[in-house]
């Protein structure tokens, strides 16, 4: 299951600029139940975006890896 990366648009409560802020990681199929998921469950002020974490495990080090993925 994917991991999808979400972002916040709240105030600096020190600049009092609206900005965008990383928000939780949110585990579903896809990004539009992704959004689902954060709209029902109270947390409809978050956006799914269309990224989603990867995990890659060395095979010799077993370092694990992670980055961001592209829909």
């Amino acid at each position: 299951m994917r991991k999808w990366c979400t972002e916040i648009k709240a105030l600096d409560p020190k600049t009092k600029h609206l900005l965008t802020w990383s928000g939780p990681y949110i585990e579903a199929p896809s990004q539009q139940l992704a959004q689902q998921y954060c709209d029902t469950h109270g947390m409809g002020y978050i956006r799914v975006t269309e990224y989603w974490l990867v995990e890659e495990i060395d095979d010799h080090l077993g370092d694990i890896s992670t980055f961001e993925h592209y829909n």
